[in-house]
């Protein structure tokens, strides 16, 4: 359960932080 649990915490971060990445790009581009 516990390796579960982290897993799907960095999952969470990895989406976040790919997010974050889109946005500076975008606002770059613009």
């Amino acid at each position: 359960m516990v390796i579960n649990i982290e897993m799907v915490g960095l999952g969470a971060l990895n989406i976040d932080h790919l997010y974050r990445v889109e946005r500076i790009l975008d606002d770059g581009e613009a």
